[in-house]
């Protein structure tokens, strides 16, 4: 009992922010739905026709016991993508349609989606509103998920301060609150059922999975279900995953095989899916379509995701420039530590603690993700808001962040604080006016950061 009553008192602030986050995602819900009802316009709440397929799947699923998309579903979904002969987030496979994306978030999606399809709330897609109700469980999922992502975030931000002995205590909340809304977890994985949204959850999960395992080194184990689950989500994920087992592997040498027992999983799962409706385990959604095309000049990408208006953390959330500093110190202190014949390695200095060498394979992992992104020939993110394809990663580039900025003074943090509601009002704009969107047309110029009313990007 007392065990019990200890784990409701230690979780008691985490449900409140979780609250808190929720009902700052769900703020505006009505004034989509309202939009969209006067309007007759789906993209208020469907904030892009990539997340249509997960959105719709939980109907599928309840009412045609199916992974594709039979009469009842495709009815739904060529009332929001008409686009003909197939709408975007589709894949024909044979004589039936998949989803065009993976299908973990829209799985994920069915506990919320499970009440009112048994209630019959949506009888019938002849009436808009029915439709906008199916788009509006998808907002709730979304925001859900993202807001579990945020309560979970902040108990890695209480276990950080415990190992660099941070009490600043008031600037955990502040921090924390810009995470959830300064960055591309509001504007991204909170609106609508993107991939980014599950996949925020379980790298924020393996994140506190791995902080957390210096106590209690049989956490470790799990991060590899969580990481399979991931990529399983996301397959570039496969980046972030492949550093956590290489960490694993030269930090937990004994958890090692048990990591890739868990990260199995989810593999064999995947691969089974594939098998089932591609006709082989090594074909996915994107191999189905012909949509893997690393065609981008790197320089392209790297000089986009540095400088571009609308795609870059210099101008969207320039708190986030302090993770680029804290990369490289972690990365010089490793260097001096274990480099090619280094004559540091007595220096006290250079020595690696247990939070330095997790944060030493998260900025590798940034690196890697970074290079893949650059090379992706829609290296901008399509029609999302901002730095969208970086959303799962905001876990640990905002822990770079937070261990900078809490260690300065008076004028320092006085200049983060400006930039912080920079950001957050950057996100708010993209929020109520942007519709999360911004098209490939604008990523040089700054017409997506202004707030024009009632506009609603390309």
């Amino acid at each position: 009992m007392s065990k019990l009553k200890n784990l409701l008192q230690t979780l008691k602030i985490p449900a409140l922010i979780f609250l808190v986050t929720f009902v700052g995602y769900m703020a505006n819900a009505k004034i989509d739905f309202d939009t969209g009802m006067r309007k007759h316009t789906y993209q208020s709440l469907l904030t892009s026709l990539d997340t249509t397929a997960n959105t719709v799947l939980p109907y599928a699923l309840y009412t045609e016991h199916t992974l594709y998309f039979g009469p009842k579903s495709m009815r739904l979904i060529k009332i929001i993508d008409p686009k003909m002969p197939l709408p975007h987030s589709m894949v024909a496979v044979g004589d039936k349609n998949y989803p065009a994306y993976p299908i973990l978030t829209g799985l994920m999606a069915m506990p919320i989606y499970i009440i009112p399809l048994m209630l019959n709330k949506m009888p019938s897609f002849r009436y808009y509103d029915n439709v906008l109700k199916i788009l509006l469980l998808g907002r709730i999922t979304a925001s859900f998920y993202t807001a579990i992502s945020v309560a979970l975030f902040y108990i890695i931000l209480k276990k950080i301060n415990e190992l660099r002995n941070i009490k600043t205590n008031w600037f955990t909340y502040f921090f924390l609150f810009f995470y959830a809304f300064g960055t591309e977890a509001w504007v991204i994985s909170s609106r609508t059922l993107w991939q980014h949204t599950s996949s925020l959850l379980f790298i924020t999960i393996a994140i506190l999975l791995l902080v957390k395992g210096q106590k209690n080194p049989g956490l470790i184990k799990w991060t590899g279900l969580v990481c399979g689950l991931a990529v399983v989500a996301r397959p570039t994920n496969i980046v972030f995953a492949a550093v956590v087992a290489f960490y694993v592997f030269l930090n937990h040498r004994k958890e090692i095989f048990k990591f890739c027992l868990m990260a199995a999983g989810p593999a064999i799962l995947m691969l089974t899916y594939n098998w089932m409706v591609f006709k082989s385990p090594f074909t996915n959604e994107y191999g189905a379509r012909e949509d893997t095309s690393f065609s981008t000049p790197m320089w392209v990408g790297l000089v986009g995701y540095a400088i571009s208006p609308t795609r870059s953390f210099l101008f969207i959330t320039p708190p986030f420039l302090l993770s680029y500093f804290g990369m490289y110190k972690i990365i010089k202190k490793a260097w001096l530590r274990y480099g090619y014949k280094s004559k540091h390695t007595a220096d006290p200095k250079t020595q690696m603690d247990y939070l330095d060498k997790i944060l030493f394979f998260m900025a590798l992992s940034y690196i890697g993700t970074l290079i893949l992104f650059s090379n992706w020939w829609c290296w901008y993110g399509a029609d999302r808001f901002g730095y969208g394809f970086f959303t799962e990663h905001i876990p640990y580039i905002a822990i770079f962040a937070y261990l900078i900025a809490a260690k300065f003074k008076k004028v320092g943090m006085i200049i983060f604080s400006i930039l912080v509601v920079y950001s957050l009002y950057i996100q708010f704009t993209a929020v109520m006016f942007r519709r999360s969107q911004c098209s490939g047309d604008h990523n040089w110029s700054f017409y997506c950061l202004m707030p024009v009313k009632g506009i609603i990007a390309n």
